[in-house]
């Protein structure tokens, strides 16, 4: 958990601006069209995208009194 989970929820974001361009990058070479859309037509930066979505996981897969502490 310190290791993979922990700097998303810290003030420091480098971590998650760092993955957020690794799935930047996957959805471009992926999805072109998704991406263009995505990132130029909407303006969508990758961190908006991310930040919800990794600061989830694992919501529905542990107790609530882990998920608690995890947050």
């Amino acid at each position: 958990m310190d290791i993979y989970l922990r700097s998303y929820f810290s003030a420091n974001t480098a971590q998650l601006e760092v993955d957020a361009a690794l799935f930047s990058k996957a959805l471009e070479n992926n999805d072109p069209q998704v991406f263009k859309k995505i990132m130029a037509e909407l303006s969508i930066s990758p961190v908006t995208i991310c930040y919800p979505w990794f600061s989830g996981l694992f919501v529905g897969s542990v107790p609530t009194e882990y998920l608690n502490r995890i947050w």
